[in-house]
Formats: C-alpha cells, structure tokens, sequence
C-alpha cells in the first residue's frame, strides 16, 4: 500500500509498507531529474527487501522555456555550477526528513539516490552520518557548491557504508 503524506519540512512524498511482513527498516530514495521511477525504486528494493519506502518529491519545478517538464532537487546553471541556496534548502528538507524517519521508526535509514538525489545522498552522508544506516547512490557524485565545504571528517563518517554505483 502506498500513501502520500507531508513531513514537517514541507515535503510531500510516498510512503510504501512491504506487503506480507512488518518493515525490517526503512529506505529514503531520492530521484534525479532523469530517474526512472520504476527503476529506482527496484534499486531501492534489491539493496533493503524487507524495508518500507519513503520517496519524496524534489522540491522545484524543471521548465523548458514555458512548459514544466520534471523535477528537480536544486537549481544548476547552464555552466553546471550549483546555485548554493536551492542546494542548501533541499539539504535542510531532507535532513529534516531523515532526523523524523529515524525517530519514527526508532532506526536510521538508507538513503538510495540518483543523480541530483544520489548528490544530496552523499552529502547528507557527511552531515548525518550517525543518522544513516548508509547511502546508495547511482550516477552522483558530491557537488562542487560555492561557499559551501563539508563538515570535517568524523568516525560516523568513515564507518557509514557507502556504495557508489554507474548511471543505469
């Protein structure tokens, strides 16, 4: 079964338990602005089976000239550079997101992402590395963000499994 809900960051996403048997954890799986849905939600299921999905919709429209074409997470120039706000304000949605996923269900989450999503993924696995259980990402890599740097490197952070996969 599958539902739609808004957390208190204001995003809205999916939540799907697994049919049968009580969720053994939880998976937080973040598209890109090229994600197959399907796809990555059967990446989502193949790396945790037995957990229950939450997918939250990326916070900004994607326009060509006057007709929206998809989603995306932050806004990026023609230059590929990151606008540091909409990166900032998708990292903070998120987080919130993980910090209430965890106190929810009493267990940190995977985070499985793609792209843009796979991105923020990596990142948040330096911010919250104690909040993880780890971070799948597929086709993504930590963005070059102006005035933005990582936190320095922690234990939580050096022992959080991550797992870095080719695009599809």
């Amino acid at each position: 079964m599958s539902v739609a809900l808004l957390d208190r960051a204001g995003l809205v996403y999916r939540l799907q338990e697994p049919d049968g048997e009580p969720a053994s954890g939880t998976t937080i799986v973040l598209a890109g602005t090229e994600s197959v849905a399907q796809q990555l939600d059967a990446l989502a299921c193949e790396q945790a089976p037995g957990n229950r999905r939450i997918t939250p919709e990326p916070l900004r429209f994607l326009y060509l000239g006057r007709a929206h074409v998809g989603r995306r997470w932050y806004v990026t120039g023609l230059d590929g550079e990151v606008e540091p706000a909409t990166f900032g304000d998708a990292l903070y949605a998120l987080e919130q997101l993980v910090i209430g996923a965890h106190e929810q269900w009493g267990a940190p989450p995977l985070l499985v992402g793609e792209g843009q999503g796979g991105a923020l993924a990596l990142a948040l696995g330096q911010l919250l590395p104690e909040r993880l259980a780890g971070v799948v990402a597929r086709g993504a890599a930590l963005p070059d963000v102006p005035g933005w740097r990582l936190p320095e490197r922690s234990a939580a952070a050096d022992a959080l499994s991550v797992r870095l996969l080719d695009a599809a």
